[in-house]
């Protein structure tokens, strides 16, 4: 699919399709070692249910959460075929596509420090 040269491109359609679908629009890129060309993909950020399902497999099987939201989120008409070919030469792709799509299950960050606060004795 080699439509992208830059990781400016990339940026910027990603922002064109979180204007277009409404939901915020994640790429990735890898590099095609043969030719160096842009192997590009890009999730749709995935729903709370599907966040939580893939947060609660995440657990006991790391690969098939990851594999699950990437069937779920990817954008395959904006993102290259290479990404979810069978062939065992692009299973690099997929697998980094797979470990990139875990990524997108995440929470807040707890800041509240205890020791940060002071009670005063009177």
């Amino acid at each position: 699919m080699n439509k992208y040269k830059t990781n400016a491109e990339v940026e910027a359609r990603a922002a064109e399709l979180t204007g277009l679908l409404k939901v915020k629009v994640t790429p990735f890129v890898f590099v095609n070692e043969d030719d160096q060309s842009l192997v590009v993909g890009f999730f749709k950020e995935p729903n709370r249910i599907q966040k939580m399902y893939a947060f609660d497999k995440l657990v006991t099987m790391p690969s098939q959460a990851g594999a699950e939201l990437l069937d779920a989120c990817i954008i395959k008409e904006e993102s290259d075929p290479l990404i979810w070919a069978e062939a065992q030469d692009t299973d690099d792709y997929y697998i980094g596509a797979c470990v990139k799509a875990v990524g997108l299950v995440r929470g807040a960050k707890d800041t509240f420090k205890k020791s940060g606060i002071e009670t005063v004795k009177k």
